[in-house]
This record gives structure tokens, C-alpha cells and sequence, in this order.
């Protein structure tokens, strides 16, 4: 008996609350069937990988962030802790403002960009809103995002007092291109940072702002 409409329907749903990329998805079905196409599968086999696929997301622990959205939302939140806006950097306080955004139980079952819309942009505006940052436009440009959450630490650090004036006058972007610097976090030039040196600097900064925040800017 050949796979049923349904069967494949079902596989495919399964695919994306799992979590599965295409590579690994095709891995999957030449794992358990021999075959790389849910159409080519017979019907006692696409059985076969439907228990599969359910037993995988019934073995996914409640408070873990998993999907094919949890990546770019985990980063976003994570952004927002390292802002002091975020107070709960956990998967499970992450899963809850998604429940709240999109009315759907878990991060897994956003399996399409239309459903993870509403949990991805409601989170960068709620970040931009509270943080004063502005995204780049180019949604793919990874650098350009990680600089204006860095950017954004620094302009909240001067801004509570934090950061001290420089010689009587407000720092700018040099003097925290001297900051990373000195700590050897990146080049001296904040143009020639790479992804990993905005990594470095965020999370230095962001353990300094949290610190601050929480001691009323007396860090």
C-alpha cells in the first residue's frame, strides 16, 4: 500500500514542530526507510517515521526553546537580557512572551514564517521601543545587528551615569572603541570588529549594565 495525502501531510507538520532542516530531514527517512522522499515511502513506512517524528516531540522538555524559529527568537531575547530589559533570560520566560505574542503553546509549533511573525517583530520592536536601537535594514546583515545592540549598551550605560564623562565631555563611539580595546575584547577600531569581538563586548558590557541597573547606576 502506497503513503496516503494524509500521512505525508502529517509527516511534514511533524517535520516542522521537531525542528528538522531539509538535510537532516532527508538523513531521517534514508535512516528509517532507505527512501529521501515522503512520496516515495509506503504506507506502513510513513507510519513508521510519523511514531518516529511524534515520539521526538514528546521527548522535547517542556521549557527547552526548539523549532525552526527558536534560533532567531533565543538570540533576540538574549539581546534583550544583555539591554537589562529581558529579566529572565531562560527558554521557559521565552516561551511564555511567544504564548502571549502568537496564542500558540510552544516555539516548535512555528513552523512557518507567517506564524513566527508576530513573536520575532514583536520582540525586536518591543527591544527597539525600550532600548532606543535602530536594526538594520538588512535583516541578513548578523554584524550590523550585534553592533546596534552594543551601541545601545553603551548609549544606556552613559545615560543612567554609568560611564563616566571622558575629560568633561559626553564619550562617543571612540571611547568605547578604547574600552574594547584595553580589554583586548577587539580591535581598536570599532569598524574592523567581527561578529565574535561584538559578542565579547556585549556580554562585557552587559554584565556591567546589569550591575548598574541593579544597583541604581553605582557600578
Amino acid at each position: 500500500m502506497t503513503v496516503s495525502a494524509s500521512q505525508i501531510k502529517t509527516i511534514h507538520t511533524l517535520k516542522g514542530r521537531v525542528g528538522l532542516g531539509e538535510d537532516d530531514y532527508r538523513a531521517l527517512l534514508v535512516r528509517l526507510t532507505g527512501k529521501r522522499s515522503a512520496k516515495a515511502l509506503t504506507w506502513s513506512e510513513a507510519e513508521t517515521v510519523v511514531k518516529h517524528l511524534r515520539q521526538s516531540t514528546g521527548d522535547t522538555p517542556a521549557g527547552q526553546a526548539t523549532g525552526r524559529f527558536a534560533g532567531k527568537l533565543k538570540a533576540l531575547w538574549l539581546d534583550g537580557w544583555q539591554l537589562g530589559i529581558v529579566q529572565n533570560p531562560s527558554d521557559r520566560a521565552l516561551i511564555a512572551f511567544v504564548q502571549r505574542q502568537t496564542k500558540v503553546d510552544h516555539t516548535r509549533f512555528l513552523t512557518e514564517p507567517e506564524d513566527a511573525r508576530p513573536a520575532i517583530e514583536g520582540l525586536k520592536a518591543w527591544i527597539a521601543r525600550a532600548a532606543g536601537i535602530e536594526w538594520p535594514a538588512d535583516r541578513g546583515d548578523i554584524a550590523g545587528a550585534k553592533k546596534a545592540v552594543a551601541l545601545a549598551q553603551f548609549r544606556k550605560l552613559v545615560a543612567i551615569g554609568a560611564w563616566p564623562p571622558e575629560h568633561g565631555r559626553m564619550p562617543d563611539e571612540s571611547d568605547l572603541a578604547y574600552f574594547a580595546y584595553r580589554r583586548r575584547l577587539g580591535p581598536s577600531t570599532l569598524g574592523d570588529f567581527r561578529e565574535e569581538n561584538w559578542d565579547r563586548l556585549i556580554d562585557r558590557l552587559g554584565r556591567w549594565l546589569r550591575t548598574a541597573l541593579k544597583k541604581g547606576a553605582g557600578a
